[in-house]
């Protein structure tokens, strides 16, 4: 996208897009790990019409699309990105409602607030996304999940896509549709609805006792808090763990001694050894450095090489 074309993109962006638009926007005050440089454009539509209108004109532009959620789980460039970055935060988006023996969640709900809506009405099955930032979409994306509370050693896993009835998206070309089961294809912190933009989806209903569900749920926030870094700019855990393998990703890692190493401002959490945070200043290649350090280190140590789990725009 030429730079003289920004205005004029603009111009006719304004003529059809009712919500928010900001131009060269920075987005580390985005993103949870605070680190990124400036977007062409920052887009929040009122709804989904106005989203659709707005992904039309950007694919007739030849502009790219990202989406961002609650930026929990992102690593950006600090060089100027060339695209359009879209926001899902209107109220539109953000509206929860029974319907019948399910639920529909907007993408833009946070995931604190779909558990807290359970909670409240006695639901339970999402006891396990108790400290996991981040919002419906973003947790639909990469099918965010924690495993089971058990006394000794690691409980089965859990993925939000174990309470999925179907899934509302829309393509790049502004179409919506509905996933159902069989559309939908669900792995270990992945899914086949990155190529579309989640609008929001249907949750099974489970009755229980508030208490019971209350109780889980501080039981997973409380594990969290023992085992993971808050005090700290991060993106939460930076690599999925290794198929076939008895240890985790943070395991491997604190075997090789990793925890504390840095590169420059980005250090490997000494809480944490799957938690890379910022001290600071840390920039996007210090990060992207310490990332190439671990893996190659885990590699030499154990033959295998660790996949990234946090989404990395550059």
């Amino acid at each position: 996208m030429a730079e003289v074309n920004q205005h004029e993109i603009l111009k006719k962006m304004r003529s059809i897009f009712k919500g928010a638009i900001s131009l060269d926007q920075p987005l580390s005050e985005y993103t949870s790990m605070k680190i990124g440089g400036t977007v062409k454009f920052l887009l929040s539509p009122v709804d989904t019409h106005d989203l659709s209108n707005a992904l039309n004109l950007l694919h007739l532009m030849d502009i790219p699309v990202s989406v961002l959620g609650a930026g929990t789980n992102l690593l950006i460039s600090e060089q100027s990105l060339p695209r359009a970055v879209i926001q899902l935060n209107s109220d539109f988006f953000k509206s929860i409602k029974k319907d019948n023996n399910a639920v529909f969640v907007g993408a833009g709900v946070k995931l604190s607030e779909f558990i807290n809506f359970f909670l409240n009405n006695g639901y339970t099955g999402c006891e396990f996304l108790a400290g996991i930032p981040g919002t419906i979409g973003g947790a639909l994306a990469m099918n965010a999940g924690a495993r089971e509370l058990v006394e000794h050693g690691d409980g089965c896993l859990h993925s939000i896509s174990e309470l999925v009835i179907k899934v509302l998206v829309m393509n790049r070309f502004g179409d919506i549709s509905l996933r159902t089961n069989n559309d939908l294809e669900f792995g270990y912190r992945i899914s086949n609805l990155k190529e579309n933009i989640i609008l929001g989806a249907w949750f099974k209903l489970y009755l229980a006792d508030k208490y019971v569900i209350r109780s889980r749920i501080q039981e997973f926030l409380y594990r969290k808090k023992i085992t993971q870094q808050y005090d700290l700019p991060n993106a939460g855990c930076v690599f999925k763990n290794p198929e076939g393998f008895n240890l985790s990703a943070g395991r491997m890692i604190e075997d090789c001694l990793l925890k504390g190493r840095c590169v420059g401002d980005a250090q490997v959490s000494s809480l944490h050894a799957n938690f890379i945070v910022n001290l600071g200043n840390a920039s996007f290649d210090e990060t992207k450095s310490l990332i190439n350090i671990i893996q190659h280190s885990v590699y030499e140590k154990f033959a295998v090489w660790l996949e990234t789990e946090l989404d990395i725009w550059e």
